[in-house]
């Protein structure tokens, strides 16, 4: 097996601008790790999440890193890991594993 391409992007979702006063400085900031898996076979990025719990997909990874923050906010505000006024800092790591064929030099 080769590592097709491993990527590791580091996005943060912002809930607005903040400014300097008593609220801010209780506003606290929850960091998930995304761990995005592709699925050859099924042609996905992919993940599970036992912390928020998030299970997603999409054909592309840009797709995917979208649909992750869109939906973050509002499953960690279920589960009571986030509220409103607070900054959740995303961290989608990506890899991708691929055979690939060898061939003869010419």
């Amino acid at each position: 097996m080769v590592l097709f391409g491993g990527i590791r992007y580091h996005l943060v979702k912002q809930t607005g601008q903040h400014k300097e006063s008593r609220m801010a400085s209780l506003q606290r900031q929850t960091s998930f790790e995304i761990r995005a898996e592709w699925d050859g076979e099924a042609g996905v990025w992919w993940c599970s999440n036992d912390e928020l719990p998030l299970s997603t997909e999409a054909p592309t990874f840009e797709q995917f890193v979208s649909r992750v923050l869109a939906i973050v906010p509002e499953i960690a505000a279920e589960n009571g890991l986030a509220v409103a006024g607070d900054e959740i800092e995303v961290h989608v790591i990506a890899e991708r594993v691929q055979s690939v064929p060898v061939v003869a030099a010419a």
